[in-house]
């Protein structure tokens, strides 16, 4: 039977419900901000001390380890529980106007690069220590150093990578000799000093310090990979502000606070102030009801279900945009919070269907589809990214231009087309809205949602 943490009696709960096509990640990561912000910045932080946090996500993690985690829903409790050398700062991925996120060094303490952007040096902070855990001796976490962020960036481009070329990995000098099993390791990645990581590159890569906020660049304890083995899925050992305390399918996940956690405020005792956050099993469509009861604290939310909100009579004010935005943080018991929220959406076709073949075919279904009104994106390149344009022109929704095409292709009003069928695995709110043009035109549009490990068997069937 799993274990679960212990909560201090009549603990107060801070509730927030975030609307609009931000992620919960934002959410968590400005929660995060308040749990480790120093004393005497505001009342809300002293209502913290004494709190937990309920948070509902809809399906278990496929794992806890960084290296081999590619879905969202893992890394929002993942990045709780491991830390990188650095990573975006929450304050500039929620400021108007900023076009950029900015990387602030977490684990490393500085960091800096040369004129030709070729030789990158972190110096990493002294004190800073792995959760205690039976993978060391006597049970007691060690101290970090430039080793383990050496081992752990290696760990995790190996598993990035998949068959040669590697173009979206970082052009570090030996990375094609390591993948390949050419050498042990990489030789642009050195342990230099006691506390100072190198990295040196084949070119500059002005991507270099966002990738390295990844998940795969996470810092992992290779005691802990190797005592678990294969079973290092289930056991997270990292020097995040938290650690796992219990997991099963019903209950969910349990974090408690790391009390090595480094950043300490002398002034008011340790930090994280949040001892315990929770993560709930509840499917997408349940969880408003359970924020509006009070099961859940945080909850992502569209638009459409705000104005149901509003009216609920245990909402105490409701929750429509236009009462939450001026409400002052620290006396609000909901609030709207808007952050950057960078997330593609596309569809990849499996060529090798006759009719799929066809490029009308394929520039009719990407007419129907309505990126402005759902995404606020025109390009292929979001707001936050130092390559977003805002006057690209992107791909028109047009929708009579996409059933002219249809009816040139010999599809007239899309008869004789078989039934779109469309697999994803994540699940998008709003997907029955992206896909009504579609219909629209006459096409028969079935979703299904698949487990990420069979996404592809579905496509290759």
């Amino acid at each position: 039977m799993a274990r679960t943490p212990r909560i201090a009696k009549g603990a107060r709960r801070r509730r927030v419900v975030r609307a609009g096509s931000a992620a919960l990640l934002a959410a968590l990561a400005s929660l995060l901000a308040l749990a480790l912000a120093e004393a005497g910045c505001s009342a809300v932080v002293q209502e913290q001390e004494e709190a937990e946090l309920r948070v509902p996500f809809v399906r278990s993690p496929s794992t806890f380890d960084p290296a081999h985690s590619t879905d969202i829903e893992d890394h929002n409790v993942l990045r709780l529980l491991f830390e990188g050398l650095v990573e975006y700062d929450p304050a500039s991925l929620a400021a108007p106007g900023q076009s950029s996120p900015l990387v602030v060094p977490i684990l490393a303490e500085t960091y800096r690069s040369s004129p030709d952007g070729l030789l990158w040096e972190f110096v990493l902070r002294s004190g800073v220590r792995f959760v205690d855990n039976p993978c060391f001796p006597q049970g007691r976490g060690r101290e970090i150093d430039p080793t383990d962020v050496k081992y752990s960036i290696e760990r995790g481009l190996r598993a990035l990578a998949g068959p040669g070329p590697y173009a979206d990995l970082p052009p570090l000098v030996g990375l094609s000799e390591f993948l390949s099993g050419g050498a042990k390791s990489i030789e642009g990645i050195e342990a230099a000093s006691q506390r100072t990581v190198r990295l040196r590159l084949t070119k500059r890569d002005p991507t270099l310090i966002y990738f390295l906020t990844g998940m795969p660049c996470r810092v992992v304890a290779r005691e802990a990979v190797d005592g678990y083995g294969a079973e290092i899925r289930g056991h997270p050992v990292g020097c995040g502000p938290y650690r796992l305390a219990s997991f099963d399918e019903m209950s969910g996940i349990a974090l408690v606070r790391n009390r090595d956690y480094w950043r300490r405020d002398t002034r008011a005792g340790g930090l994280p102030r949040i001892p315990a956050i929770w993560f709930i099993p509840a499917a997408s469509k349940e969880q408003l009801t359970s924020f509006l009861s009070g099961e859940a604290d945080v909850i992502v939310i569209y638009r459409a279900p705000l104005a149901s909100a509003a009216a609920s009579p245990r909402a105490e004010g409701g929750l429509a945009e236009s009462l939450l935005v001026p409400t002052p943080l620290g006396e609000a018991k909901h609030f709207l919070a808007r952050y950057l929220n960078t997330t593609g959406l596309g569809y990849d076709f499996r060529s090798t269907h006759p009719v799929v073949r066809s490029r009308g075919l394929r520039a009719a279904v990407a007419m129907a589809i309505e990126r402005p009104q759902h995404y606020g994106a025109k390009g292929l390149f979001p707001p936050g990214l130092w390559n977003y344009d805002p006057e690209a022109p992107g791909q028109s929704f047009d929708i009579a231009r996409a059933a002219e095409i249809l009816t040139a292709e010999g599809y007239p009003g899309a008869r004789g087309l078989p039934r779109l069928r469309i697999g994803s695995a994540t699940t998008h709110t709003m997907r029955d809205e992206a896909f009504e043009p579609l219909r629209r035109l006459g096409m028969e549009v079935r979703f299904r949602r698949y487990p990420p490990e069979r996404l592809a068997e579905a496509v290759e069937r």
